[in-house]
């Protein structure tokens, strides 16, 4: 009796994928299909420098899903790729795609290949030795942080970076992230904001090192940070405590327990 060698054809066409964009060997899910089924691989031509990308359907029975909907630490105003601000790795970012039945974005979260990290310049991932992770944690006794939350960094003056402070057995770690191109920190959201102008129009100078209470603000949220250069004069900053709490102009700190006098 003849003997018949069974296999399993698996069809794959290659695609300039729309749902993935390959730049780096390995399989990516395809976001735009909510069974799970759809994917894509992506190879390395080395002839070429390029990836090659194939289309696959996973079996009847079985899925894969490389990426999950989230409220992501990226709030979405546009379409594109964008890094997590919370990840010190440069390793996980968020796809945000425009969804045209509700008029709203749906972001995805995705983790870079093990070799590669995320390059908020090209919204790509990279080898780690094409671009240097520049998120950085320090801890320092003299922090500007005064409670756990963001707060815009003092030491940008085009609001480009902001910095996260976490309070651990009670000082202050003070991690700087950098927002994505064309975006500037928001100290009244805490968000990375492509509409955000960065510019004060307060009419409070400066005269002395320190934090200092915002007459103007009934709701005794902000106040300045004044930093003292070497030349002699002062680096001003407007900041905004979290959203429970006020600025107590006697500690000069951001608490929930001072009474706002202003009005």
């Amino acid at each position: 009796m003849a003997k018949w060698d069974l296999k399993v054809l698996c069809c794959a066409w290659q695609i300039h994928a729309q749902s993935v964009n390959c730049t780096a060997a390995g399989r990516f899910a395809d976001i735009t299909d909510t069974t799970c089924q759809n994917y894509t691989l992506c190879v390395y031509n080395s002839s070429s420098g390029n990836y090659i990308s194939y289309y696959y359907h996973c079996p009847t029975t079985s899925m894969l899903c490389c990426a999950w909907q989230v409220h992501a630490a990226v709030n979405c105003t546009s379409a594109g790729r964008f890094a997590d601000p919370d990840d010190t790795t440069c390793k996980n970012y968020t796809y945000c795609v425009y969804d045209s039945s509700t008029g709203t974005y749906l972001s995805y979260n995705y983790v870079c290949p093990t070799t590669s990290v995320f390059n908020p310049n090209s919204a790509q991932c990279t080898a780690s030795t094409n671009y240097v992770c520049n998120v950085t944690t320090t801890t320092t006794n003299t922090s500007v942080c005064t409670s756990d939350g963001y707060i815009a960094d003092p030491s940008s003056t085009n609001c480009s970076s902001y910095i996260e402070c976490v309070e651990i057995d009670g000082s202050y770690t003070e991690t700087t992230y950098t927002c994505p191109d064309d975006t500037y920190f928001d100290p009244n959201t805490t968000l990375c904001e492509s509409d955000y102008n960065c510019t004060s129009s307060s009419t409070f100078t400066c005269s002395s090192a320190g934090r200092f209470a915002n007459s103007a603000d009934t709701t005794c949220q902000t106040y300045y940070y004044c930093v003292s250069e070497s030349n002699g004069t002062y680096l001003q900053y407007e900041y905004t405590c979290p959203s429970t709490s006020v600025f107590n102009p006697s500690s000069a700190v951001c608490t929930t327990s001072y009474t706002c006098t202003t009005s």
